[in-house]
């Protein structure tokens, strides 16, 4: 969401990265959130809960996980 931009554009200002390496920080918590989310995707069978799922790793791998870096 723009308040989820607004705050981690913050937190990168905070510590002083540029965003190269604010995503390199980021990038191994994403991909254990993304394991995460896909195990519970097969846990659920609920419609609305599966397109937020999907919607959540897609939008984290578009932030945090680029050409190679998806597996």
């Amino acid at each position: 969401t723009e308040q989820e931009e607004v705050l981690q554009r913050g937190l990168q200002r905070l510590f002083g990265l540029s965003y190269d390496q604010y995503v390199a920080l980021l990038r191994p918590l994403a991909k254990k959130h993304i394991d995460e989310l896909e195990s519970k995707k097969l846990a659920t069978h609920d419609r609305e809960e599966l397109k937020f799922i999907n919607a959540s790793i897609r939008n984290l791998r578009g932030v945090f996980l680029v050409g190679n870096e998806l597996s």
